[in-house]
């Protein structure tokens, strides 16, 4: 599995794909040395209602209701998993651990995992967090999120990072002197190069901006929807510009689309391949032979053909199967 550098992903899953999602997370764990961090929901104690109204001296579970109880973590939970690929990330909550409390903060890990019951706060959380890396503006409507700091990239490394996100001027499009157009299916826009790369050195000089330039094109959300919308067909694109989505990436890279191959013949004894023969579009297919080399399942070949007619497409599986697909 292989995700872009710097990306936060929000993943929202319950009991009966947890230990899925438990394998990846040993994947993610070995890739970078790091700590798991659990978080339960349901230890914290919030001052404010679901409305957002101060409550002092009302103990709730979560962000709703009932006393504050402390548990393992277990299958009959659900967790809400933040897979982070920035160092230095400090998630600042509106509640703590004890009434009048003025706030717990988290200093997240590469995998931070929020854990509790139904109505504790796990999706909304994770919805405060993806507006928040998206935009960069404090929202007086959240319930759980009070703030999050970030710290800056080496000088190599933000030059790296940056360069990820580049796109060449369309046709007659005009660029301004020192300015690079970046972008991503979240959006492309046109922003002063030194000023980007200051921003994601150093974040804090400028976060409103660091988040809409840089970060929003590096947040993934996984809920439900989102993960099964991950699997659904895609442009083909052009190949000899940049790509401009996730099938366009694994299309174009043989390792990371045979390291895709792996996990999912692991969880299911099937194979992921991506069928370019619906000229013009990318879809995911299961077979269950692998293919012979890369071009008998990249080429629109009578080869590739008849291997992709005898595969079969994600879309008649069944959900869980996509959500996991989209996942990875």
């Amino acid at each position: 599995m292989s995700i872009r550098r710097s990306r936060p992903s929000f993943v929202r899953v319950n009991s009966r794909t947890v230990l899925a999602v438990q394998g990846l997370l040993r994947r993610a764990n070995t890739a970078r040395p790091g700590p798991l961090r659990a978080v339960r929901l349901d230890t914290l104690i919030a001052t404010g209602g679901s409305d957002g109204n101060s409550q002092p001296g009302s103990a709730k579970k979560g962000i709703d209701k009932g006393e504050p109880v402390h548990r393992r973590l277990s299958l009959t939970d659900d967790y809400a998993i933040v897979r982070l690929y920035w160092h230095g990330v400090t998630i600042q909550l509106k509640f703590g651990r004890v009434p009048g409390d003025s706030g717990q903060a988290i200093l997240a890990t590469p995998v931070t995992v929020f854990v509790g019951p139904n109505n504790s706060g796990k999706s909304r959380i994770l919805q405060e967090l993806e507006r928040f890396c998206r935009n960069g503006q404090k929202d007086a409507s959240a319930l759980i999120l009070s703030d999050i700091q970030f710290s800056g990239l080496p000088s190599a490394e933000a030059v790296r990072s940056i360069e990820k996100l580049r796109q060449p001027p369309n046709p007659g499009e005009a660029v301004n002197p020192d300015h690079v157009f970046v972008g991503s299916r979240y959006g492309r826009y046109q922003v002063g190069l030194n000023d980007l790369t200051r921003f994601v050195q150093n974040p804090v000089e400028n976060v409103p901006l660091f988040c809409q330039w840089y970060l929003r094109h590096y947040t993934l959300m996984l809920d439900g929807r989102n993960r099964i919308n991950l699997i659904n067909q895609q442009p083909g694109g052009d190949l000899q510009r940049p790509p401009e989505s996730s099938f366009q990436a694994l299309f174009r890279d043989d390792a990371k689309r045979h390291e895709v191959r792996r996990i999912v013949s692991e969880a299911f004894g099937r194979y992921f391949v991506l069928d370019p023969t619906l000229l013009g579009s990318l879809r995911i297919r299961l077979s269950d032979t692998s293919p012979r080399d890369d071009m008998e399942e990249r080429g629109i070949h009578a080869d590739a053909v008849r291997f992709h007619s005898a595969a079969q497409l994600i879309d008649e599986l069944s959900d869980g199967v996509k959500a996991f697909t989209g996942i990875v």
